[in-house]
């Protein structure tokens, strides 16, 4: 008898995530096919819109990035909303509006400055989901700006 209900578990489980997320992928558009993305987020202010990364990108700096990205950066980590693709395709992506930015979109990002991506790391972006990460250090920031530059190259 357990194990009749443990496979019903089971199965009742894989049905439910697979009819949500085929309701969720199917009825929205994908906002990695947003290219480029129309949207205005809150411009920092002219003296930190050009700033430049005061890191070279090597191989290093852009490894730490990554790392960053994916696990490390805190309160979470940027790939729960951006993907680890950097596509815009998170985890939580279906609930997130507007869409999470996509730096693999080089119309979109050639015209973010360096500078522009520090402030809404370090501050967040208003009327976005995009939150602040003020505990993150100068370098990581530039660390990441560095690994989010890789998406669109």
């Amino acid at each position: 008898m357990k194990a009749s209900f443990a496979k019903f578990v089971i199965l009742f489980t894989v049905l439910a995530v697979a009819g949500f997320s085929f309701y969720f992928l199917s009825s929205r558009e994908e906002p990695s096919s947003l290219c480029p993305q129309a949207r205005t987020t809150v411009s920092a202010p002219e003296k930190d819109a050009r700033m430049k990364n005061i890191l070279a990108p090597t191989e290093e700096n852009i490894q730490a990035g990554k790392a960053l990205f994916n696990s490390q950066a805190q309160p979470i980590p940027c790939s729960i909303c951006h993907g680890f693709k950097g596509d815009s395709i998170g985890v939580i992506f279906q609930w997130i509006k507007p869409y999470a930015r996509n730096f693999t979109c080089f119309q979109t990002m050639k015209d973010i400055s360096d500078g522009q991506m520090f402030w809404v790391i370090r501050n967040g972006s208003h009327g976005t989901r995009m939150q602040a990460y003020k505990k993150l250090e100068d370098e990581q920031i530039w660390q990441l700006v560095l690994y989010l530059r890789s998406f669109s190259e």
